[in-house]
Protein backbone atom coordinates (compact mmCIF):
# COMPACT_ATOMS: atom_id res chain seq x y z
CA UNK A 1 0.00 0.00 0.00
CA UNK A 2 1.39 3.38 -1.07
CA UNK A 3 1.65 5.30 1.89
CA UNK A 4 0.31 8.85 1.97
CA UNK A 5 1.13 11.71 4.49
CA UNK A 6 -1.89 14.64 4.95
CA UNK A 7 -1.57 18.33 6.11
CA UNK A 8 -1.71 19.20 9.99
CA UNK A 9 -2.59 22.01 11.51
CA UNK A 10 -2.98 22.70 15.44
CA UNK A 11 -6.86 23.04 16.06
CA UNK A 12 -8.87 24.90 18.43
CA UNK A 13 -9.99 22.37 20.57
CA UNK A 14 -14.22 23.67 21.41
CA UNK A 15 -15.15 19.68 22.09
CA UNK A 16 -13.01 16.71 22.88
CA UNK A 17 -13.75 14.32 20.23
CA UNK A 18 -13.42 12.92 16.42
CA UNK A 19 -15.37 15.41 13.93
CA UNK A 20 -15.20 17.07 10.17
CA UNK A 21 -14.79 20.08 10.36
CA UNK A 22 -14.76 21.84 6.52
CA UNK A 23 -12.56 19.39 4.61
CA UNK A 24 -10.79 18.72 7.71
CA UNK A 25 -11.02 15.77 10.77
CA UNK A 26 -10.22 17.15 13.63
CA UNK A 27 -9.04 14.94 17.04
CA UNK A 28 -9.22 16.64 20.22
CA UNK A 29 -8.53 14.23 23.26
CA UNK A 30 -6.89 15.37 26.85
CA UNK A 31 -3.90 14.16 28.06
CA UNK A 32 -1.63 14.79 30.82
CA UNK A 33 1.26 18.22 30.56
CA UNK A 34 4.49 16.91 29.82
CA UNK A 35 3.80 13.57 28.15
CA UNK A 36 4.71 12.27 25.36
CA UNK A 37 1.91 12.61 23.11
CA UNK A 38 1.26 11.23 19.34
CA UNK A 39 -1.88 10.58 16.95
CA UNK A 40 -1.45 7.45 14.78
CA UNK A 41 -3.31 6.97 11.79
CA UNK A 42 -4.20 3.87 10.39
CA UNK A 43 -6.18 2.53 7.23
CA UNK A 44 -7.35 -0.59 5.96
CA UNK A 45 -6.99 -2.58 9.34
CA UNK A 46 -2.98 -1.86 8.65
CA UNK A 47 -1.01 -2.92 11.56
CA UNK A 48 1.64 0.34 11.56
CA UNK A 49 0.33 3.77 11.20
CA UNK A 50 0.71 5.26 7.76
CA UNK A 51 0.91 8.49 9.91
CA UNK A 52 2.23 9.90 13.36
CA UNK A 53 1.79 12.84 14.33
CA UNK A 54 3.97 14.26 17.46
CA UNK A 55 1.28 16.71 19.21
CA UNK A 56 3.60 19.34 20.78
CA UNK A 57 2.41 22.20 22.73
CA UNK A 58 1.84 23.94 19.54
CA UNK A 59 -1.17 21.15 19.80
CA UNK A 60 -2.27 22.01 23.11
CA UNK A 61 -4.94 24.30 25.23
CA UNK A 62 -4.46 23.33 28.95
CA UNK A 63 -4.87 20.00 29.09
CA UNK A 64 -6.42 19.44 25.60
CA UNK A 65 -4.32 18.48 22.29
CA UNK A 66 -6.03 19.16 18.73
CA UNK A 67 -5.18 18.34 15.19
CA UNK A 68 -6.87 19.04 12.27
CA UNK A 69 -5.92 16.52 9.45
CA UNK A 70 -7.20 17.80 5.73
CA UNK A 71 -7.90 14.17 4.35
CA UNK A 72 -10.66 12.88 1.97
CA UNK A 73 -13.80 12.83 3.50
CA UNK A 74 -14.33 9.21 2.27
CA UNK A 75 -11.19 7.72 4.19
CA UNK A 76 -12.03 5.56 6.47
CA UNK A 77 -9.13 6.28 9.38
CA UNK A 78 -8.80 4.47 12.60
CA UNK A 79 -6.83 6.32 15.11
CA UNK A 80 -5.02 5.96 18.26
CA UNK A 81 -3.43 8.46 20.71
CA UNK A 82 -0.40 7.24 22.22
CA UNK A 83 0.59 8.96 25.57
CA UNK A 84 4.21 7.93 26.83
CA UNK A 85 4.14 5.17 24.62
CA UNK A 86 0.85 3.54 25.58
CA UNK A 87 -1.81 3.37 23.19
CA UNK A 88 -5.43 4.96 23.62
CA UNK A 89 -8.68 4.93 21.85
Amino acid sequence: MKKTTYPVTAASPLICGVFRKEEKTVFAFTAPENAEVELCLFVNEEKEPFQVICMTDDFRTGSVYAAAVASPQDLQITYLYRVDGVYFT
